[in-house]
């Protein structure tokens, strides 16, 4: 047995109901795994996080959202709570779910442009942070442009896989550099995930 905090072996197993096991029909099917085929479909049917507050800069969320969206991506406007947040550039932008109805583990990935006053709003919001914190723990793309980038150092998520190469997954770019910025989160995306980035226990 275990020290007080687990179990260093398992116990017997316990006894079957059934004396022989049904034989599965199906053991793997590559047409249901997002991993089976990694780009072979772009980022078709993805679903993506766009994280938004008071004071972001509204073209370019605006804009992410049409392209993810062009090329078969499922983008959507994401904040701490319903309503209306207000654009430092550009019209006001509706947030399509909450944050808290909708939590990180339901995303394939998070985008957040730039904006001075959304990201100050988003590093003290601890559903913000969280949110996060848990698509990097899982592994998931994160696009931060412009000063998003400071959550990063916020959440202290590490700015390296732990191998010490960048990580691949976690793309931080200028908010002037979008078609760079785009071409680098698509491409993440179509491989779903960054399996590189996970440790046990979780570096965050």
């Amino acid at each position: 047995m275990a020290d007080g905090l687990g179990m260093e072996t398992l116990p017997e197993a316990l006894p079957t109901v059934l004396k022989r096991a049904p034989k599965p029909e199906v053991l793997s099917s590559k047409s249901l795994s997002l991993l089976a085929r990694p780009g072979q479909d772009g980022i078709k049917t993805r679903h993506i996080a766009l994280i938004v507050a008071n004071g972001v800069d509204g073209e370019a969320a605006l804009m992410l959202h049409r392209q993810l969206a062009d090329q078969g991506g499922v983008p959507r406007f994401v904040g701490v709570k319903l309503g209306r947040v207000q654009s430092e550039i550009g019209d006001p932008i509706e947030v399509e779910v909450s944050m808290e109805t909708a939590p990180a583990v339901v995303w394939d990935a998070m985008a957040i442009v730039d904006g001075g006053r959304s990201i100050d709003e988003l590093s003290n919001s601890g559903h913000a942070m969280e949110f996060l914190k848990d698509q990097y723990r899982h592994c998931k793309p994160i696009l931060l442009m412009g000063k998003a980038e400071r959550l990063v150092a916020k959440a202290g998520i590490p700015p390296t896989l732990p191998s010490g190469k960048p990580d691949p997954g976690l793309l931080m770019f200028g908010a002037d550099d979008f078609d760079a910025a785009l071409k680098a989160f698509v491409g993440a995306l179509s491989k779903h995930r960054q399996f590189e980035r996970e440790t046990d226990p979780p570096r965050v």
